[in-house]
Order: C-alpha cells, then sequence, then structure tokens
C-alpha cells in the first residue's frame, strides 16, 4: 500500500509539472500571462510616468528628432565656418609673406641704387651690371605686386575681420606701387567716410606718401599742401600731420604756417594736446 501512495505521489508531481511547464517555457503566453494579470495592469495603468510616456510617446519622438536634425545642421554650419577661417587665414598668412617680401626687395633695390649713384664716370662695366641688377629688382617685384593684390582681393571677399585686413593690406600695396602718381589716386582718403575703418589706412597711407615726398625737390610743394590737409580735415592723422609741418619748418614763414595749422587742429580737438603742445611752444619761442 505504502508502495502504491509513492506512486501516485509521484504521478501527481510529473502532471503537476507537465501543467506548469508550457506556461513557463511558452514565452509569448507566459508574458501575456504576466501583463494580463489584474495586479499588474492595475499598476501599470497607475504609474504616473508609465502613462505620461504612453500619452506623450509620439511627441518626444518628434521633438528628440527634430533636436537631433538641429544637433546635425549646426555642426555642419560649424564646420564650414571653419574651413572658411582657415582658409582665410592661409590668405592673410600669404598675403603678408607677400609684403615681407616686397619690403626685402624695396631694401635691395634701394641699396643697387646708392650703389650705382656713387659709381665714377668711368666705372661703365659696373654700371651696365648694376643697371641690369636693378631692372631685374623692379621686375620681380612688380609682378609680386600684381600677384598679391589678387590675393588681396580674395581676401576682402572674406567675413570679419579679414575683409577689413585685406582693405589694409590693399591700400598698403598701393602705397608701395613704384608709380607714385597712381599710387596717390588710389589711396586719397578725403572721399572714404569718416566712421569707416577704412578712413583710418588710408590716412595712415596718405600721411607716408606726403613724408616720403618731401625728400624731393620737385615733390615738396605738393606733400606740404597734402600735410595742411589733412591736418585740417584728417578723422585720425591731423595731429601727426601738424606735426610733421612743425618738423621740416626751416623758415620764420613755413613756422608761423605750421604754428597756425597747430592751433587750429588743438583748438578742434583738444584731446590732441598733450601731442602737439610741446611743438607749439616750441614754434613759438622760434617766432618770439
Amino acid at each position: 500500500m505504502v508502495k502504491a501512495i509513492k506512486k501516485k505521489s509521484k504521478k501527481s508531481e510529473s502532471e503537476e509539472v507537465q501543467a506548469v511547464t508550457p506556461e513557463v517555457l511558452d514565452g509569448e503566453e507566459g508574458e501575456a500571462s504576466f501583463f494580463d494579470d489584474p495586479a499588474v495592469a492595475q499598476t501599470v495603468a497607475e504609474d504616473p510616468l508609465f502613462k505620461f510616456f504612453k500619452k506623450w510617446s509620439n511627441h518626444i519622438l518628434g521633438v528628440c528628432v527634430l533636436i537631433f536634425c538641429v544637433w546635425t545642421v549646426v555642426r555642419m554650419l560649424e564646420s564650414t565656418h571653419i574651413a572658411a577661417q582657415k582658409s582665410a587665414a592661409q590668405m592673410y598668412a600669404g598675403v603678408r609673406l607677400d609684403v615681407a617680401e616686397l619690403k626685402t626687395l624695396d631694401t635691395q633695390l634701394a641699396l643697387k641704387n646708392d650703389e650705382l649713384a656713387k659709381l665714377a664716370d668711368d666705372a661703365t662695366a659696373d654700371k651696365e651690371r648694376l643697371t641690369k641688377e636693378i631692372a631685374d629688382i623692379e621686375e620681380s617685384r612688380a609682378t609680386l605686386i600684381t600677384r598679391s593684390q589678387g590675393k588681396v582681393v580674395a581676401l576682402k571677399d572674406q567675413k570679419s575681420p579679414y575683409n577689413t585686413i585685406g582693405e589694409m593690406y590693399g591700400i598698403l600695396l598701393s602705397s608701395m606701387k613704384a608709380d607714385a602718381a597712381s599710387t596717390t589716386a588710389t589711396v586719397e582718403w578725403s572721399a572714404v567716410p569718416a566712421e569707416s575703418p577704412e578712413r583710418l589706412f588710408r590716412e595712415v597711407t596718405a600721411l607716408k606718401l606726403a613724408r616720403d615726398g618731401l625728400d624731393s625737390a620737385d615733390g615738396k610743394a605738393a606733400a606740404v599742401a597734402r600735410l595742411k590737409a589733412l591736418a585740417a580735415q584728417g578723422v585720425y592723422m591731423h595731429a601727426m600731420a601738424g606735426k610733421t609741418l612743425a618738423e621740416i619748418a626751416q623758415t620764420a614763414e613755413e613756422r608761423q604756417e605750421a604754428l597756425t595749422v597747430l592751433q587750429d587742429v588743438l583748438a578742434k580737438h583738444p584731446e590732441q594736446s598733450e601731442i602737439i603742445e610741446q611743438d607749439i611752444q616750441h614754434l613759438e619761442n622760434l617766432l618770439s
């Protein structure tokens, strides 16, 4: 009898395992049974976070997609901006190197001209050699200026600050041309609006050209007239133009003219007093 009970017990356990196993092993049926449980369904229905995501899931997904798209566009724009800035920086570096090379050529040209001027009249061979060397330097200089001006045009088309830098180097290259007349025409400053950044660069160039013209007997009168115009109408270089007139004044008439110019500058621009008062006192002492 005991054996019969044991057999029956084992048979019952086997039936229970067989009855339970399909529910446990069948993933879909087991999962459905889990969520169909009233307690689980009630918990899910009452959970505020689950209810929120269930209600707004489409909106949240749309916002996430929109944020990703905006982020992607911003990254592309940043990459484009960085590439453009790198390109502009390379243009700027190229122009700087060209200007440095031009200054070197100018130095060589001045030395050759001085050497040629010191030669004796009968030094024919040396004169021919130096004349050829000077011609070669001038040709290289003209080619370099033309090439640099093309780079400057491209630099002016870039975004700030490189477009302003391009304007500055354009004026500088114009001032370095061999033809002083064409240079003066291209760097005319009075037509540029006073509030424009270009006005400063043009006035500086005009001041430089005027000072260079003072060394020439033929160009001194035009240079003095340019300095007087800068002192009277300049926005930035008025004081420096007046000081230059005071420095070159030799006769009583020239000193009186320079004193009048400086006094006018002081009256219009009292903030320049520290710069020009000493020159005014010096001229007054000389004239007294």
